[in-house]
């Protein structure tokens, strides 16, 4: 780096204010999306829960408590799609930050000989690619929006066998599980090309 002492003296203070502040927003930014995925949980377990006790109810018409279900289920999935959004939005910006945190680091070490080696993302988060199916909070919001949809398709046959039920909750499973699955991969491929 060019120019003298005290101008790069003043280039390495902006550069540590300008890292610390991405390395709060990095840490903000990780720690809203399990907070945002927490919510989910607790609320569908909650509705869940509720739909149990509704059920098992001797004096609630089991035609209206299905009827309940199937509606309080569909916008629980509907919840589920939004914050299965906002947790790919969040893997995007956390990528982000540590592409603009790696660009820091770079400038340091063109400085100082004794940290050319220290790279605490794996071998830098420039062209790492993200995948579905690594046990993230991505996976596990997919994963509650299948039991969910499954919970919707075997409650819509409620009043068949107990075969029609459960083929239709597998059914609603893995339709759930393939659709998602390839709206992940789409995200992350798009990501990836955009870097």
């Amino acid at each position: 780096m060019s120019g003298t002492g005290s101008d790069q003296e003043e280039a390495k203070k902006f550069l540590l204010a300008e890292y610390e502040h991405l390395a709060d927003s990095f840490w903000r930014n990780e720690e809203n999306g399990e907070k945002r995925v927490n919510f989910f949980v607790t609320f569908a377990t909650a509705v869940m829960a509720a739909l149990v006790t509704l059920s098992t109810a001797s004096t609630v018409d089991k035609a209206h408590v299905t009827l309940v279900a199937i509606w309080s289920l569909s916008s629980l999935l509907i919840i589920g799609i939004v914050t299965l959004k906002r947790m790919l939005r969040r893997n995007k910006v956390t990528d982000e930050y540590k592409v603009a945190m790696d660009v820091i680091r770079d400038y340091f070490r063109s400085w100082d000989d004794r940290i050319r080696e220290y790279r605490p993302f794996e071998r830098g988060s420039r062209g790492k690619e993200r995948r579905f199916g690594t046990g993230g909070l991505v996976d596990m919001v997919a994963l509650m929006n299948c039991i969910i949809m499954a919970t919707i398709c075997g409650a819509m046959v409620l009043q068949c066998s107990w075969h029609v039920v459960a083929a239709a909750g597998i059914a609603g499973f893995l339709l759930a599980w393939i659709i998602q699955i390839k709206y992940v991969r789409h995200q992350y491929e798009a990501g990836h090309k955009g870097k």
